[in-house]
């Protein structure tokens, strides 16, 4: 969607970054394209004041974006500052210029097989780093993975998990996520809402690029949270090699789910997928046929960065050699002379030029009010 100019209620800067123009509205706050002082894109998230009376959502806004922090992943973006204690809470991400896959998919169509391999890595690279800064995602769906010119993004890690948690536990009394993206575990309540359910997520999510079907279909949420439970995912249409990773990802049994390290090992060729260390994540054992499982105990910590490092690597080649990102997935242009560095004369870009003075209006000059409901671009990170 194009982007929007910023309404008369909408700050002129939050902190050290210029407010450029809406990138969407939500349920959760507003989303802006902002500039930095050198002049570079970043997207802004800044949160309703209302979620800022629940002392629950400041701690774990808070817990979150420190650990957000160590996120370094080649399919998670930058993020460049926070502040879960001001009035209404605000994060600054890396902007990513891409469409979300819902969109894209919504527009286009399922992914073509090409591009299902090196889609289903990037997701798995993310969830790799997300993982390794001790952060769960629990909220991976199509809506928070951005197609970028250079692979796939995951973005509102962090930051979803701290709103959900307050809406869906204060109203409804279910665990974090979005109905027909949750794992079994984040609706019963059976077992810890940990890393296995963005593994779960995982699979769902490359189900609905290589088909284009919501994986427990259309409905109430009432109806997709039983079918989590008590329902079975149809596979039809994936491509063979990447039937046998989905399968094993969308195990009802947390612990028998592979691990996000123990996935990428297989997507990314015989060159990595070979090393039986490289599938232990923090979490999980080798079996036979290569997976990890997650409730078996880790290698050493020195010897899994090793592995994530070799990994994040194939998955750059892979991403550098297979992704094309699709026709539907550019993004709008952004104003790029309002996102240069003021000059002199305070005005964008100028340079010393002095601003020129308009003659008096009839009446206060005032912006289009209101803004899309879902981003084109999205920020990319918690």
């Amino acid at each position: 969607m194009p982007l929007t100019p910023l309404t008369d209620t909408d700050p002129a800067r939050i902190a050290g970054f210029r407010l450029v123009a809406r990138l969407g509205a939500g349920g959760m706050g507003v989303v802006y394209v902002g500039a930095d002082q050198a002049g570079r894109p970043v997207a802004i998230k800044l949160v309703r004041t209302e979620y800022a009376e629940h002392p629950e959502f400041r701690a774990r806004f808070r817990r979150e974006v420190s650990a957000a922090r160590a996120v370094e992943g080649t399919c998670t973006a930058r993020l460049i500052d926070a502040d879960p204690d001001a009035r209404s809470p605000w994060l600054a991400t890396e902007y990513v210029a891409g469409t979300s896959l819902a969109e894209v998919v919504a527009a286009e169509g399922p992914l073509p097989p090409e591009l299902l391999r090196a889609f289903a890595a990037g997701l798995a690279e993310a969830l790799c780093a997300i993982h390794a800064a001790g952060v769960a995602h629990r909220d991976l769906k199509p809506a928070n993975v951005l197609l970028a010119a250079d692979g796939p993004k995951v973005i509102d890690f962090g930051i979803a998990a701290a709103i959900e948690s307050t809406m869906l536990a204060t109203h409804t009394g279910v665990g974090v996520g979005s109905p027909g993206f949750m794992a079994p575990e984040q609706v019963t309540g059976d077992a810890p809402v940990g890393m296995p359910v963005d593994v779960y997520a995982w699979g769902l999510t490359v189900v609905f690029a290589a088909t284009g079907r919501a994986p427990f279909g259309v409905g109430r949420p009432e109806a997709l949270l039983y079918r989590a439970v008590h329902g079975e995912v149809d596979l039809a249409g994936l491509p063979p090699a990447l039937e046998p990773l989905v399968r094993a990802a969308l195990d009802k049994d947390p612990a028998r789910r592979p691990t996000a390290v123990a996935l990428l090992a297989r997507l990314t060729g015989p060159a990595t997928a070979g090393a039986g260390a490289a599938a232990r994540d923090g979490g999980g054992t080798v079996t036979a046929d290569g997976e990890a499982r997650a409730g078996a105990t880790a290698g050493g910590e020195a010897e899994q960065a090793r592995d994530a490092g070799d990994l994040a690597s194939a998955t750059r080649r892979l991403l550098r050699e297979d992704w094309r990102p699709p026709r539907a997935a550019a993004a709008p242009p952004l104003p790029t002379a309002a996102l240069r560095p003021p000059g002199p004369s305070g005005v964008p870009g100028g340079a010393g030029r002095r601003p020129r003075v308009a003659p008096p209006a009839a009446g206060p000059a005032r912006g289009p009010r209101g803004g899309p409901a879902a981003a084109g671009a999205a920020p990319a990170g918690p």
